[in-house]
């Protein structure tokens, strides 16, 4: 098993993030933080639903350190795509800071756009590219506690009943996914 990657050593490009129009064609580079604050700027970002060996969707409640949406559960590890990285590398680089893990497999699933904004603290308006990775073991899960403050493994049908409960407690993008993968899927 491999070590995680701690949040503090992602590439030096990641203080800028890949700029996109509304249709996600690249327009250049922009520094992350002014693609999170005012009126915000389009970027490409991903979404990487992580599912174990029984087909249970792993969900991360984000870290209360986070700037936007914290303590918000979320499927399973978001990210940027960053500047002169292929898009499977900064997935991978993800899943490995944020869970820990090296997985197996992965599967392009679908994209969208959204934008949503976080009380006065930021806003999101990205192109979200969904992968999903599976097999993933409970036990393999090694979470950066600056990342996720807890995770949890649900079926589909059980968390399709929370969300209809509670989808206050969710991500703005996590639920605009979840909402999508039935039909993207098959």
């Amino acid at each position: 098993m491999r070590k995680p990657v701690s949040a503090g050593a992602a590439p030096s490009g990641s203080r800028y993030l890949l700029r996109v129009d509304r249709r996600g064609r690249p327009l250049g580079i922009a520094e992350k933080e002014k693609c999170h604050s005012g009126k915000g700027i389009w970027h490409s970002a991903f979404l990487v639903m992580v599912f174990d060996e029984a087909e249970r969707l792993m969900q991360a409640q984000r870290s209360r350190a986070k700037t936007l949406w914290p303590d918000y559960w979320d499927g399973t590890v978001a990210g940027h795509f960053y500047p002169g990285e292929e898009e499977e590398f900064s997935v991978r680089r993800r899943i490995s800071q944020e869970i820990g893990v090296t997985c197996g497999p992965m599967e392009r699933l679908f994209k969208f756009s959204y934008q949503s904004r976080f009380r006065d603290v930021g806003i999101e308006k990205e192109i979200c590219h969904v992968f999903r990775a599976r097999d993933i073991r409970a036990r393999d899960i090694f979470p950066d506690a600056a990342e996720v403050a807890q995770f949890r493994f649900s079926s589909l049908p059980d968390l399709s009943t929370e969300i209809q409960r509670n989808a206050d407690l969710f991500t703005p993008w996590f639920l605009l996914a979840f909402r999508k993968y039935p039909a993207q899927t098959g």
